[in-house]
């Protein structure tokens, strides 16, 4: 068994721990390490291990991750060695295997690259993009990626400033009732973050802008420097650690209806970070990874049909990934399965894709006659 393969329960049973050779510690070698808090508090290293599958390097091992799980076999793969020629001096810089992003998980080379920069660097992430572009599967995916914690945060239940870290409950007692405060989500994630330093939390704030401004400003002094939030359970102010990073959405456009502006003072405490449904082929891969068991022709089918309708100039319909989901899920029920292709396409998509536009499918000046118009000449041309 190679070091690299040494499982992590069998690190600290190994009886002979053999220091390792310069030569054995080479850019791309992979094996086990326990970090803790750099001492020396260096920004740019602030984890480290003093040992490989538990064996002396003679080197200090450093990592840049933006968290890591402490004390725990992590499994790492050297990126660097500086004095590679002694044993005694220099570093040894390491990364985490398999903190890369999820190959199934779409987005722009450019944001796949600033995301998880603006994150290593402290900064609030707001994400701007139609509905179904997959803002939420990507925040996700990132938070295991990076191993944050992830917490989900639905901005558009709150009406009042409080809302976002607590609400009023009646409580049912003897002779009577009384109220309480329940802490929500956010509250709950910060006071964990504030007991465990080590652990890196990521919040998403989904809809921030169906949440009225009013309510929503009470998150000004939490996404700067100020870094505080009123606590309504304890009418104090609560301190928000620098683990915790905060990566809003938000919809823009007509088309949303229940939204509000995002000003250029929330703005400016965000790096805006624009997405838009991804291309094609991309699509088709998201759909049937999806959808199980979904034939791959209608896939292709229902995905290039979508895009004309969202690239038509007239239109520019606002199709979800999630309408592409659906369109082929009920193409595949047997429910279809004697119909030809051609009428199942035209049927479904009236559906799926036509009624989710503004208008009346029987009335050609309308967004949504305008669309089954041309859902019924592409279905001619792609069956």
């Amino acid at each position: 068994m190679t070091h690299a393969e040494t499982p992590p329960h069998a690190l600290a049973s190994t009886a002979v721990r053999v220091p390792w050779s310069s030569a054995e510690l080479s850019p791309g070698a992979e094996a086990f390490a326990r970090f803790e808090r750099n001492p020396a508090r260096t920004e740019a290293w602030p984890w480290r291990a003093t040992a490989l599958d538990d064996r002396p390097t003679g080197k200090v091992v450093v990592c840049r991750a933006p968290a890591v799980p402490l004390g725990e076999a992590v499994r790492v793969r050297i990126v660097r060695v500086t004095h590679p020629d002694r044993s005694d001096r220099g570093r040894i810089e390491v990364e985490p295997v398999g903190a890369s992003l999820d190959d199934e998980v779409w987005m722009p080379e450019a944001l796949r690259r600033q995301l998880p920069a603006a994150l290593a660097l402290g900064s609030n992430v707001l994400f701007i993009g139609p509905q179904g572009c997959g803002k939420t599967t990507i925040v996700r995916s990132v938070a295991r990626a990076l191993r944050y914690r992830y917490v989900y945060f639905n901005c558009a239940a709150i009406t009042d400033p409080d809302d976002f870290l607590a609400v009023i409950q009646l409580q049912a007692r003897a002779g009577g009732t009384s109220t309480i405060w329940r802490s929500t989500a956010l509250l709950d994630a910060i006071r964990d973050a504030q007991a465990r330093p080590e652990q890196r939390v990521l919040v998403f704030l989904d809809e921030l802008n169906r949440c009225p401004e009013h309510a929503r400003n009470v998150l000004m002094p939490a996404l700067d420097n100020t870094r505080v939030l009123h606590d309504p359970t304890t009418n104090r102010a609560l301190r928000i650690p620098p683990n915790v990073h905060f990566v809003a959405a938000v919809n823009v456009g007509r088309a949303f209806s229940g939204t509000f502006g995002i000003d250029a003072a929330q703005l400016d405490r965000f790096v805006p970070l624009v997405l838009s449904w991804p291309p094609q082929d991309a699509e088709e891969r998201i759909v049937m990874r999806n959808v199980p068991g979904c034939d791959p022709e209608v896939v292709r089918r229902v995905v290039r049909i979508a895009h004309q309708l969202r690239n038509d100039s007239e239109l520019r319909a606002p199709l979800s990934v999630r309408a592409t989901e659906q369109a082929v899920a009920l193409l595949g029920h047997e429910s279809y399965a004697d119909v030809p292709p051609e009428e199942a396409t035209l049927e479904v998509l009236a559906t799926t894709f036509c009624n989710r536009l503004p208008g009346d499918l029987h009335d050609p000046d309308s967004d949504a006659g305008r669309a089954l118009n041309l859902v019924r000449k592409l279905c001619r041309r792609t069956t």
